[in-house]
């Protein structure tokens, strides 16, 4: 009986997964997804998967290259990942084509107009995951007070970003019923950023800056350019926000992670990818930016600053 015991043990042990290795694709460099994996990791902490010990990861980004993509998440499957993380739309996408069988969590924009999952209720495949982007009406709300009378907004995006165009759809299907126009800027370049906006800043109240990856790329551009347009930007890139845009108004990229996490422990634990929900965040993340607000002449009332989770105000702090 003790060498049967001994055998039932080892098969225990033989078939534990545990340290469970989690595949990370960052889609870009950016300090923003780095709030996320950070997150992330701290998330599955709280749900008792401790890294180096019940789980371990493997970090990449594939710097916004489809094909450098393809070969981390082909390298992730030759590591026999039990899971990946994608974030953003555009690196979930390929990963969801290049791996239809391996658990993927996501931090992503639109997933059910992308084609990532079949409804927010239920994901019908590998893929679930958390949406980092407030709707248009849930954002009207801070508008309305920074910018009452508004009556038109430059809506900067990048061509190659495929969520961006369902963005600007979703402002113009809320704004433009209430009275505001939301006129398209696409580009392709940074050089287009001047281009597209100096012929319309007449028309335009303020430039809103999309929630577009590669726009982060061009922030000292925008900041260049929104300032010698005299143009207030509101924007949901936070580090854009913290430079010259009065407002951001988008989520908190580490509770953001976090929230993933607990899908992924869902996982880990047996549950499968096609049954889960794909959630937004309820919370709304608020930057206030009242060096910029004041170089753009603008006063920003008491009742948001009461409700910002950060201001930004360099001159009262000098």
């Amino acid at each position: 009986m003790k060498w049967l015991f001994l055998l039932v043990l080892l098969l225990i042990v033989g078939c534990s997964k545990e340290p469970y290795l989690i595949g990370i694709s960052t889609w870009g460099p950016l300090a923003t997804y780095s709030e996320s994996v950070e997150g992330f990791k701290e998330g599955l902490a709280l749900e008792g998967f401790n890294e180096g010990e019940h789980v371990n990861f493997i970090v990449e980004s594939a710097e916004f290259d489809i094909e450098k993509q393809i070969h981390i998440i082909e390298k992730f499957i030759n590591a026999d990942v039990d899971m990946i993380y994608s974030i953003t739309a555009q690196g979930t996408l390929i990963t969801k084509a290049t791996t239809p069988e391996t658990p993927v969590v996501f931090n992503a924009m639109f997933p059910v107009e992308l084609g990532l999952v079949d409804s927010m209720d239920y994901s019908g495949n590998n893929v679930v995951g958390v949406i980092g982007y407030v709707p248009p009406q849930r954002q009207a709300r801070y508008f309305n007070q920074l910018f009452p009378s508004m009556k038109s907004m430059a809506f900067l995006r990048h061509a190659d970003e495929p969520n961006s165009k369902f963005q600007q759809n979703d402002f113009s299907f809320f704004f433009e019923p209430n009275g505001i126009n939301v006129i398209d800027v696409e580009i392709s370049e940074e050089q287009d950023i001047q281009k597209k906006l100096a012929p319309i800043a007449g028309d335009v109240d303020v430039i809103y800056v999309s929630c577009d990856n590669k726009l982060k790329l061009f922030e000292k551009n925008i900041v260049e350019v929104s300032s010698s347009l005299k143009k207030p930007v509101i924007t949901c890139i936070n580090t854009l926000a913290r430079k010259n845009g009065v407002l951001f108004v988008g989520t908190n990229y580490r509770p953001l992670g976090r929230l993933t996490a607990q899908k992924a422990a869902q996982i880990l634990r047996g549950a499968k990818p096609t049954n889960l929900k794909t959630e937004i965040p309820e919370n709304d993340y608020i930057i206030v930016n009242l060096d910029a607000a004041s170089r753009a002449g603008i006063t920003v009332p008491q009742s948001l600053l009461d409700i910002a989770d950060e201001v930004i105000n360099e001159v009262q702090q000098q």
